[in-house]
């Protein structure tokens, strides 16, 4: 594990009684796993987001390869050894 710094945060006190008593007892280890478990949440959501604008933004390429090769698949299916 990387080293730890202290910080000081201001939560409600509601958040905090709560934290405390689904912590297990370790508060610190406690945040530091929900932290990770939401940056890891935005980090894919971003990541899924500039998959989404590629794949956009190559669609009219790819149709259009698609297209070029379609007689290629025509052919492997033509030619394939039917199933036993």
């Amino acid at each position: 594990m990387s080293q730890s710094q202290r910080i000081t945060l201001s939560l409600p006190a509601d958040l905090i009684a709560s934290a405390r008593a689904a912590s297990g007892g370790n508060l610190s280890r406690f945040v530091a796993s929900v932290l990770r478990r939401n940056l890891e949440r935005i980090r894919r959501r971003e990541l899924r987001k500039a998959l989404a604008a590629g794949y956009a933004a190559e669609a009219e390429l790819d149709l259009a390869i698609c297209e070029e090769f379609r007689h290629v698949d025509r052919e492997t299916v033509d030619h394939q050894e039917p199933e036993l």
